[in-house]
């Protein structure tokens, strides 16, 4: 769902620019992937890409992407090869879990400092993840019609090979650092966001300044 910011505050803007630097300082692309604006009625189904063809694989992550990037992660997953690749498919659970957080502090913040907190939220959502939706829209795969595939989302380069079962992701793209590391570091962000999360909605974070610092101070800032 299209986001259309409001003008920002002088302290918005703050946060937006805090929260921007710290996702770079984690160096792993972001820091989570955001929950998109999908409607909650009824069942969700399970987020599983389908891997018939390097085609629909790429059409399923594009789908799921649409709804939110917690799913378009677990759809990622699904179609990844995670007994070659446990690292990886660790990395983006990680994310998942830190999505779902930075999601449930833009909400805490929105309970207790209404719309500036709101607003804020938003734009540290948006500043975080709308080159990673316009970089999905743009993906692409190449097949020569045998047994292996390429997937391109933004600059990176996914491998793929066909298995019995399907098509899986068996090579990601060669990053210049650790997944097992940005796992680890990610597992430790989701429970220092849990913890002011918890500190808003108990009423021991009382104003915004404060809480942009607490934030600044989690991610390393």
């Amino acid at each position: 769902m299209p986001i259309t910011d409001p003008k920002p505050s002088i302290l918005q803007r703050r946060v937006r620019a805090t929260l921007a630097a710290a996702a770079l300082a984690v160096g792993v692309g972001s820091l989570a992937l955001v929950e998109g604006c999908a409607s909650t009625s009824g069942p969700t189904r399970p987020a599983v890409a389908d891997t018939t063809s390097p085609e629909s694989l790429l059409a399923s992550l594009k789908a799921a992407a649409r709804q939110s990037f917690n799913r378009y992660l677990a759809a990622l997953r699904s179609a990844t090869d995670c007994e070659q690749l446990p690292d990886f498919c660790r990395l983006l659970q990680a994310r998942e879990d830190a999505a779902r957080e930075m999601v449930e502090l833009r909400s805490a913040m929105a309970q207790k400092f209404g719309a500036d907190g709101a607003d804020a939220g938003t734009i540290m959502l948006r500043s975080a993840y709308l080159d990673q939706f316009e970089a999905i829209e743009r993906a692409s795969v190449f097949s020569s019609g045998g047994d292996l595939a390429i997937l391109r989302i933004g600059t990176e380069v996914y491998r793929m090979r066909l298995r019995p079962l399907g098509w899986r992701i068996v090579q990601f793209p060669d990053p210049p650092y650790s997944p097992a590391a940005s796992a680890d570091a990610i597992e430790i962000l989701v429970t220092r966001i849990d913890s002011i999360r918890r500190d808003v909605l108990e009423g021991r974070i009382t104003d915004m300044g404060v809480l942009e610092a607490r934030i600044s101070g989690a991610m390393g800032g």
